[in-house]
């Protein structure tokens, strides 16, 4: 499947267009690819990205608390884990500080987060538990 990541910053600054400074939460040991492409793309969007690399959802939280001192505009969230797991408490840590963010999964934007561009890994997953079963 090809990485999105750069159509995804792309629609974050379509939604917000006078956007300059964004967080991206990545895990640089499980698949940084999401963050590089990132960092590829932000000179063409005018973006300036701080990196916040998370690898356990314990760091969650003193990332997020960064945030407002870097000047951060919105949170970029990449699918790697534990952020995917973590979806809804992601989300729910930005709306508390009163940062939009955008990441892959529906789920995403469903939990309140501003924009989701991607297809649901868990419906994937259950599509596909269920036609192994059927098979």
């Amino acid at each position: 499947m090809a990485n999105l990541t750069a159509k995804r910053l792309a629609l974050l600054k379509e939604a917000m267009p006078s956007l300059k400074q964004v967080g991206v939460f990545y895990n640089p040991v499980r698949d940084p690819s999401d963050f590089k492409e990132a960092q590829a793309a932000a000179p063409a969007l005018a973006l300036v990205l701080h990196p916040y690399p998370v690898q356990l959802i314990d760091e969650l939280k003193p990332a997020i608390a960064l945030l407002r001192g870097d000047g951060v505009e919105a949170i970029f969230v990449t699918p790697a884990p534990p952020l995917i797991v973590y979806q809804q408490e992601v989300v729910q840590q930005a709306l508390e500080i009163g940062i939009p963010a955008a990441s892959e999964q529906p789920e995403f934007a469903q939990y309140g987060g501003l924009l989701s561009y991607g297809p649901s890994i868990f419906a994937i997953a259950k599509r596909q538990r269920t036609t192994s079963i059927a098979s």
